[in-house]
Formats: structure tokens, sequence, C-alpha cells
């Protein structure tokens, strides 16, 4: 293994190993192309100040009797032969008491040339050094994919034809010009994740990005379709709209179709006016719906119901959660769509179970629920809009569980003979 070049060529360097030991993974894994992991160590282990000295060009030079826990590494990387096979690089853990006492600027490395880069992945917490990189056509003329956590630097904007972006970790919100131009240098993108705030005005029409096929955005924008559109999200066809977990009135809305993803994060009240910020320009047509509550006993409040129905008007098939199903005002709204809706899926509780009886105060009986569903059946039964299907609702991981509903679901289905009540197919 020792003299085999593909056992050294996914190196992970951290301040505590010593400059020898990295020279010897580099030259072992010679000429072939190199994944690099650089931990230059937390705040709490690195030591305050620094043994290299300046040279003429105010270029740091390693201490080699003391290298420097925090610049020796990159120095190693510099040399041409190391540098240029780079194809993975990933800096991570970088935070600093002190912007003056990190001077990685300086070092070579930030300044080599880095042609087979295809990937970069940096956290930029506080610090000076990412512009040195200079991420551009011309430095990394191979770089596709770019993973960046802190502020936005003006030299991001250099980058061209990116595959995939990930910025997170700013505070500060994103002036939607800048975000424009962005997307402009970057149409090729397949894959765009954001964690971070859009605002502002854009001074030029929206940018196509026609290969699209994830946006992941962790807030919805209201400016982001004045930026960047996505064509292809017209073939998005069906949506999840969950609650998040201890977070009242926040839903998280993924949806789906075709190869595409869209995900974001969304106030209950403003659900579609978010789809409508983001799909409007698209039009999608979703014709399968899932409502889930995650928690078995969220009860969301009328508003934000009443906001998620618009999304399910035109649902061919819906899937029900359990906080949904015990809501009235949900199940009378479920009687009334129209007969485009032909399959139900619906969440069931082993709690259902009837041959437990009604239950008393502190462990009651949930079997209203069943009863529910069944009014609901045989209801579109008879005004002409009979469903074609009605299923149980598989969520649970727990298989012993999963039986139990599944025994409850069966017993319900044949005891109330609800495929009297489907339409033949």
């Amino acid at each position: 293994m020792i003299h085999y070049p593909p056992a050294w060529t996914a190196i992970f360097a951290t301040h505590k190993d010593r400059r020898s030991i990295v020279e010897m993974c580099l030259e072992r894994s010679q000429p072939l192309p190199l994944r690099v992991l650089a931990d230059t160590g937390e705040r709490r282990r690195v030591r305050v100040g620094c043994s290299c000295v300046k040279g003429e060009s105010k270029r740091l030079i390693p201490n080699e009797k003391t290298p420097c826990e925090r610049h020796f590494v990159f120095e190693v990387l510099a040399h041409p032969k190391h540098s240029e096979r780079i194809q993975t690089l990933n800096v991570g853990s970088i935070t600093s008491a002190s912007r003056q006492l990190l001077e990685f600027g300086s070092c070579r490395f930030f300044s080599s040339s880095l042609p087979r880069l295809t990937t970069l992945i940096w956290r930029d917490r506080g610090t000076e050094y990412l512009p040195r990189l200079s991420p551009g056509p011309h430095t990394l003329p191979n770089l596709r994919t770019l993973a960046f956590e802190g502020r936005w630097h003006p030299s991001l904007a250099q980058v061209h034809n990116l595959s995939s972006f990930t910025l997170k970790g700013s505070l500060r919100p994103l002036d939607a010009e800048t975000f424009r131009l962005f997307g402009s240098n970057n149409q090729s993108l397949e894959s765009l994740t954001l964690s971070v705030k859009i605002k502002g005005s854009t001074k030029g029409p929206p940018v196509d990005l026609s290969n699209l096929k994830l946006l992941n955005i962790e807030t919805c924008p209201k400016v982001l379709s004045t930026t960047i559109r996505a064509p292809a999200f017209r073939h998005l066809s069906s949506i999840w709209i969950s609650p998040k977990d201890d977070e009242h009135d926040w839903y998280a809305l993924h949806a789906t179709g075709d190869g595409i993803s869209l995900s974001t994060i969304t106030c209950g009240r403003e659900v579609v006016e978010c789809w409508e910020y983001l799909t409007g320009y698209a039009r999608p047509a979703i014709r399968h719906v899932r409502v889930y509550d995650q928690l078995e006993r969220y009860d969301p409040n009328d508003d934000s119901l009443r906001m998620i129905a618009e999304l399910v008007s035109d649902a061919h098939i819906l899937e029900i959660g359990l906080a949904y199903s015990d809501n009235p005002w949900f199940q009378e709204m479920l009687k009334q769509l129209g007969p485009q809706l032909k399959t139900i899926c619906f969440e069931i509780s082993e709690k259902m179970d009837p041959t437990k009886g009604p239950g008393n105060y502190i462990f009651p009986w949930d079997g209203q629920i069943l009863d529910e569903i069944a009014d609901l059946i045989e209801y579109r039964f008879k005004e002409g809009r009979a469903l074609s299907a009605v299923e149980r609702m598989v969520v649970s991981g727990d298989e012993q569980v999963n039986r139990l509903q599944d025994r409850v679901w069966r017993q319900f289905y044949n005891s109330r003979k609800i495929r009297e009540y489907l339409a033949s197919v």
C-alpha cells in the first residue's frame, strides 16, 4: 500500500500534523488528482501568534524548526507539482480571535494556480483570505462546485460556469442585483442552495437558469423571481407540506417532479403567496399533494389550513396526516373537492383500534376519525364524485407499529365495506 499512489490521494491535514508527513503523502500520490481537506483548527486549539517570518516579497516563510500550526500545510501545497493536481479542496474550521494574527493571504498557496480544481468548499468565519484565491474563470477555469459559508464577498461575483452553488452563514442580506449578476455568470447552474436573505431591487430582467433542477432556499424571498427563474419548475407535479417541529405556524414546503426539486420554509398564512413567488411564472400543475404533520397531534390553525387548501384544490392524489383528518373544516373541504380527486391516503393510528373500546380521559380512543373517513367516502359517492382508491399512508418506521396500524386499517376497510363506495376503474 505504501507504493500504491491511489491510497494517498485523499489528504486530511490538521494543525497538529508535521510538514514532513503532509509532504510524504503528497509525494506518494504522484501524479494522481488530489482531494484535500485542511483543518486549520478551532479557536480554542490554535496557539496565538505565528512562527513564520516574512520575506522581501512580504510572503510568509515557514520556520522549519517550529512549523507554524496555521500556515505550513498551505505552504507545502503551494508547490506547482501539488497545487496543479488538486481536484477537491475543503478548507474548514477556520476561526480567529484576531484577524490580524491570521495572515493566510500572504501564503503562496492562495495565489497558486489550481487548474484542475472542480470542487471548492470554504468556511470563512471572519477572515479575509478568500479573495486571494480569486475564484474566477482564469484562475480556477474548471471550478464547477462551490460551497461557501460566510459573508458574501465581491470575489464570489467573479465565479463563472458553476453547476452547483451553496451559500450560507451570512447574517447580512444579499443584494438582489448582486445575486442577479451572479446568476447571469452561472447560467449552467443545476443545483442552488441558499441560506441567506435576498433584499433590494434589480436593474435588469431575471436570469433564466435553464438547467436548474434543484433549489433549496431557507426562507422564501419575495424578490427571488425578479433575480432568477427556473423554467424546469413547470414540470413540478408533487408537493409535500409539513409543519416545522416546535415552530408554530411555520411550514416546510417540498415540491418534486420529473427530476426537479424545490424546497423552502414559509409561514402557513403565506404558503400560497410563497408558492406564487417561486413558481408563478412556470405554472406547474400539481397533481399529488401530501399534508403531513410529523407530530402526532399537531393542530394547525384554521387560517393556515385555508391557505394550504388552495394548493390542494386541483390534486388527483392526496396524502393526509392525522392532524388534518381530525380537523372538521378540512374534512368538509375534502367533501367539496371536484371529481379530479381520485385517490386519498390517510394516516392511521393504532389507537383507533375499535376493539379497545371508547377509552378514557387519559387514554382516549381516536376511532372517531375513522367514522369521519367513512362519511367522507360515502358522501362523495352519493354526490357523483366517488373516489377510485382509499388507502393507508405508511409513515412509521417501526415495523411493529406499522403492523398494528395496518390491522386497524384492514379491519375498518372491510367492516365499513369501503369498496362499495369506490368508482370502478
